[in-house]
């Protein structure tokens, strides 16, 4: 059903990049959180290895905003 929802990549990767900002939130990658969000990337036929390269851009995000955040006022 979600491949359905989901009919372009930029969909696809537009909502996988929402689920990992959130699930990394905490700055962990919990085992359920990554369950889930491997089950949906299998159903919308999107590869493993985009899922990991949006983590890292995720991670890295977060790593520029704390740098932003210790910026001099």
């Amino acid at each position: 059903m979600t491949s359905k929802i989901f009919d372009t990549n930029y969909a696809k990767h537009a909502t996988l990049l929402e689920l990992v900002s959130v699930a990394l939130a905490d700055s962990r990658w919990h085992e359920n959180e990554c369950d889930t969000i491997y089950a949906h990337t299998k159903e919308m036929g999107v590869s493993a290895e985009k899922v990991e390269q949006l983590k890292e851009w995720v991670l890295q995000n977060f790593r520029f905003y704390q740098e932003a955040l210790e910026l001099p006022a």
